[in-house]
């Protein structure tokens, strides 16, 4: 048996190298009818918000380094060019997010916001739909019914009854999720069309000026007071509740749009109305904490992430590795981390 530590470690090096072999090219707005040329789309506007925090064409952002038994995260730098870009919207679809491409952010400009959570989620939809592939690649290689490839130690698992398993367990798992984004792409693809705006709900933020760009979807198991927001058991999890989260400077002020379905206002809500009352310096915390254990899809400033105590990077760094092995679950998981000092 593969241990759980282990498996953790394998599955992100399965990614790391079956991942960038997946070509996938799909739209999520027009979907398997679209029949549009499949662009490079940032899941973060390069135009207003991106570039606005390089330097010399470059981002911090955290990279993971699978090694031995553990998975080891460090700040790196990453070019611009390649920095949160997907291949899941062809060009003509694409410019649905011009209002937030070509636009300043409105406070309380629905569609803006709309936009926002709307790109989040086409980004996570298909980070879902590559895994996916990538997990089915690696059970026909170990089976033998694909031919070895670079980057994958096919020596090491060929024959391994309990990998085979374990690669048709993460399968099933990772279909069943990408039917609930399915479920979510309609809904945000119908309320569009329709302008219902409304149709998500977003808490807005303001921080003092932080060069700091996140935009991320995640599943909160609990509230702040302990009660169930989403049972997270993929036996149980039939449902999904997702908060999609965008950070960006503009102006003098660092933006935090917490948004989310507005069908799911009953469990979410409280959440985030909670989060909106909190002082500024919780406000802080708790976010940076959000960051540090949902959203792999995070950019700093390089001289800003430098200018940081070094303790506030350790943090930083070390709760991310924490986070993505599973092994979060409270949304605060270091009251002392703050990452908009």
């Amino acid at each position: 048996m593969i241990a759980m530590n282990d498996k953790e470690v394998e599955r992100k090096k399965i990614l790391g190298a079956l991942g960038k072999r997946i070509t996938l090219k799909t739209c999520y707005k027009g979907g398997t009818h679209c029949g549009g040329e499949i662009i490079k789309a940032h899941s973060i506007s390069s135009k207003r918000i991106l570039r606005a925090i390089a330097e010399n064409g470059y981002l911090m952002t955290p990279v993971a380094d699978p090694t031995g038994s553990y998975i080891r995260y460090t700040m790196q730098k990453q070019g611009i060019n390649k920095t949160s870009v997907f291949t899941g919207m062809c060009g003509l679809h694409d410019k649905v997010f011009e209002p937030i491409d070509n636009s300043p952010y409105g406070e309380g400009d629905t569609k803006q916001e709309y936009l926002f959570a709307y790109r989040i989620a086409a980004r996570e939809y298909y980070t879902k739909a590559v895994q996916l592939n990538a997990y089915q690649l690696a059970g026909r290689l170990v089976s033998g019914e694909e031919k070895p490839v670079p980057g994958f130690d096919h020596e090491k698992f060929v024959g391994h009854e309990d990998f085979f398993d374990w690669m048709s367990l993460l399968s099933d798992v990772t279909a069943s999720s990408l039917d609930m984004m399915e479920d979510i792409r309609l809904y945000l693809n119908k309320n569009y069309d329709n302008h219902a705006y409304h149709r998500v709900s977003t808490q807005v933020l303001k921080f003092d000026l932080s060069n700091i760009a996140v935009a991320s979807g995640f599943l909160l198991e609990v509230g702040f007071d302990g009660e169930e927001i989403n049972d997270i058991r993929a036996e149980r999890m039939s449902y999904t509740r997702p908060i999609y989260l965008t950070i960006f400077p503009q102006g003098n002020k660092t933006f935090v749009l917490v948004s989310y379905l507005t069908r799911n206002k009953r469990l979410l809500a409280p959440f985030v109305e909670k989060l909106g009352l909190l002082s500024k310096d919780e406000q802080k915390v708790v976010v940076s904490n959000l960051i540090a254990c949902h959203c792999e899809n995070t950019f700093f400033k390089p001289t800003y992430y430098e200018s940081l105590a070094s303790k506030t990077k350790q943090r930083f760094v070390s709760l991310f590795g924490k986070a993505v092995q599973s092994e979060a679950t409270r949304i605060i998981e270091d009251n002392s981390l703050n990452i908009f000092e």
